[in-house]
C-alpha cells in the first residue's frame, strides 16, 4: 500500500466510527503513537493520528498502518488483530 492509497482510506473514514487526532510539538512521542495505534487495532477500533508528515491509522478489522506522505512509504504495524511490523510491498 502506498501513502496515496492509505490517504484515500483516511479521507473516507466516518468520524463516528473511531477517532481522528493531530499530534503537535511537545505532545509528540513517535514510538508511543505506534504502540497506541497497534493497541487500537488489537481492540478493533478505527483511529487516525497525524504526526507531522506521518499518519498512523487502525481499522475495525484489526489492521494498523504507518504512512509517510513525504516519501510515499507505508509500514504495516498490525494485521488481523496481531501487532508486529511487516514490510509493505509496493504496488508501483
Amino acid at each position: 500500500m502506498t501513502a496515496e492509497q492509505g490517504c484515500g482510506l483516511i479521507e473516507s473514514m466516518n468520524r463516528t466510527q473511531g477517532s481522528v487526532r493531530v499530534v503537535r510539538g511537545g505532545d509528540a512521542d513517535f514510538s508511543a503513537e505506534a504502540r497506541a495505534i497497534q493497541r487500537k487495532a488489537a481492540g478493533g477500533l478505527g483511529s487516525v493520528v497525524r504526526f507531522g508528515p506521518i499518519v498512523f491509522f487502525s481499522t475495525e478489522t484489526g489492521d494498523a498502518w504507518m504512512l509517510d506522505a513525504e516519501d510515499g512509504q507505508a509500514a504495516c504495524l498490525a494485521r488481523d488483530f496481531e501487532p508486529g511490523i511487516r514490510p509493505s510491498k509496493s504496488s508501483a
